[in-house]
């Protein structure tokens, strides 16, 4: 009898928590629908004013820390697996980046891409290659390359050499080419090398 007065007069039995759960995934679903994933920028606000960056942020930190499992249950982790959850960037952004560079791979046989090189989707995978070379050497802050991504990395051909250092090889190559068929190094200016390097 209480029970039915209390839902005549509108009493609602979800925790604000849950409530709140409920408008902050229903916003991400949308957020999911128009951009086919999950990855907002931190302070992402949607257009009824949810900050639903921060929110996914937020989660992601719960659910790397363990904190709040009442919260941020089984159930609404898969919940939020079926929607593109992205728990870890950094992770998501190098599997995107080197799709994009197995693309280029399949196209041209090569990773031979100028640094400012973008992929038809906008993704500057030339500085992206460049970064993992410098990353690979412990030239760059961040997180190390795992041998796996190095050795994904080698599946489609990539040369751990600097743009500089590739250049240098292959203008010795050519010397040592030049000096091996005239016996010295006095190259003339007009010269072309057989790989047409002058």
């Amino acid at each position: 009898e209480r029970i039915r007065k209390l839902n005549q007069i509108g009493m609602v039995w979800e925790s604000s928590r849950d409530l709140a759960w409920e408008r902050y995934f229903n916003e991400a679903k949308k957020y999911y629908t128009r951009h086919g994933n999950l990855n907002t920028a931190a302070n992402m606000v949607t257009d009824s004013g949810v900050r639903l960056g921060a929110w996914i942020c937020q989660l992601r930190t719960c659910r790397k820390s363990g904190i709040k499992k009442a919260y941020l249950s089984e159930e609404r982790i898969r919940m939020l697996d079926e929607i593109g959850m992205i728990w870890d960037v950094p992770d998501y952004l190098w599997e995107e980046n080197f799709a994009e560079c197995m693309e280029f791979y399949r196209e041209h046989g090569n990773l031979d891409i100028p640094n400012g090189y973008c992929s038809p989707k906008g993704l500057k995978i030339g500085g992206w290659l460049r970064r993992q070379r410098l990353l690979r050497k412990g030239q760059s802050s961040g997180t190390k390359l795992s041998r796996e991504q190095i050795t994904r990395l080698d599946s489609i051909g990539m040369v751990w050499k600097t743009k500089p250092e590739q250049q240098w090889e292959k203008g010795y190559t050519e010397a040592k080419a030049y000096y091996e068929a005239f016996g010295n190094l006095n190259v003339p200016v007009s010269y072309v090398s057989p790989s047409d390097i002058n």
